[in-house]
């Protein structure tokens, strides 16, 4: 089964209790997130920048077909469509569980949509590469991806139940995307507002 598929019918698994009107909803906006490609599956690591880590998925980068422009003209846009399915998710969420709050509502919302979300967001970066011919920014970008699927599968052992250990959770990720101009793409309030929030408010 392709990867995407697995991760589409995880997240319709952990959504959809029930056979709701707004489970239905849910179901349907996550079904928008299949227009990312998924990377297939391996066994990639780096000893980057410091950094020594270990993942599962294969986080190799190659130059593309895109100028620089292009590559960075898409990861804005992917990355903003991403963010804006995963606010949309978790609040419909917050509305099929309005007894779950703070840390319970994040680690549920965590398991259901936000980490298999930003996979996707991954996907989306892994699939488009570098810019063509520039072997180095290439080596750059899976330095940067191979943080942000560390961070996937770490959290994806024990479930962050705050907002504030997602965003420890992709700090390095969040780094490396600050320096290679990938700002629209980071995981941290600036981006996920409402995540934040309803953290924050316990």
């Amino acid at each position: 089964m392709p990867r995407q598929t697995t991760l589409f019918a995880g997240i319709l698994i952990r959504i959809k209790r029930d056979y709701s009107i707004k489970g239905l909803l849910v179901a349907a906006l996550a079904a928008l997130l299949l227009s990312g490609c998924g990377g297939e599956a391996g066994d990639s690591s780096s000893e980057r920048g410091g950094l020594t880590y270990s993942v599962e998925a294969d986080t190799t980068v190659t130059t593309g077909t895109f100028s620089e422009d292009e590559v960075f003209a898409r990861a804005k846009k992917m990355c903003k469509n991403r963010q804006t399915l995963i606010r949309n998710l978790f609040e419909l969420y917050r509305e099929q569980h309005p007894r779950a709050a703070g840390a319970k509502l994040i680690a549920g919302a965590s398991y259901s949509l936000i980490l298999p979300g930003i996979e996707f967001m991954f996907d989306d970066l892994y699939m488009t590469g570098g810019p063509e011919g520039d072997e180095d920014a290439a080596a750059e970008i899976e330095e940067m991806i191979g943080a942000m699927q560390y961070a996937i599968e770490t959290g994806e052992k024990k479930y962050p139940a705050s907002a504030q250990r997602i965003g420890y959770l992709f700090r390095n990720f969040n780094r490396l995307a600050r320096a290679n101009g990938f700002d629209q793409c980071t995981v941290d309030r600036s981006h996920y507002a409402e995540i934040w929030e309803a953290s924050e408010k316990g």
